[in-house]
């Protein structure tokens, strides 16, 4: 399944942004030049994607969901406080029923 989000992710993604998995189910994007509005837009339409996307297991349909936190780097900001904010967006995502993106 990760592999499947993966591929999803790589395709549907411009040569110069950069995905990565950061453990367990988690994948982070930088995607430079782009605004944190223009990024909800692109996760948004990653989640679609994915949620349309068939997956089985064991013969079995298995529905896959996907939350996203997106911030942009402002002025003053370290990569610790970029990827917090990013962090906390994920979690607001995730508190809200899941398969949703927010921004920080």
């Amino acid at each position: 399944m990760l592999l499947l989000i993966a591929k999803q992710l790589s395709e549907q993604t411009r040569a110069t942004d950069f995905i990565s998995r950061f453990g367990g189910e988690e994948f982070t994007m930088l995607l430079p030049y782009t605004h944190a509005q223009s990024a909800l837009i692109l996760a948004n339409q990653l989640r679609q994607t994915i949620e349309k996307t068939g997956f089985n297991a064991s013969g079995s349909s298995v529905a896959i969901t996907i939350s996203c936190g997106i911030t942009e780097f402002i002025e003053g900001d370290t990569d610790e406080t970029a990827f917090d904010r990013a962090d906390r967006a994920l979690y607001q995502a995730k508190e809200k029923c899941r398969n949703q993106c927010c921004i920080g």
